[in-house]
């Protein structure tokens, strides 16, 4: 993997709310649904009490960074 190549590339930062508005995760990833998501599914504890799921996306890895 070329991570500065890969920095350079779009970024999705995720947060996940349970129903009662808390916070349950903060991420940024380049591969959301393919990826990050699979793997949270597959071994988060806390992944069955997301209620809401807000996204926000970036060109690069910096600016991505800074709002996770």
């Amino acid at each position: 993997m070329n991570y500065l190549r890969d920095a350079d590339l779009p970024h999705t930062v995720y947060r996940f709310f349970a129903a009662d508005g808390a916070l349950l995760y903060v991420g940024c990833s380049r591969k959301l649904w393919s990826g990050r998501m699979t793997a949270h599914a597959s071994d988060k504890t806390w992944y069955p009490q997301i209620a809401t799921i807000t996204l926000e996306h970036y060109d690069t890895l910096a600016p991505a960074a800074d709002a996770e």
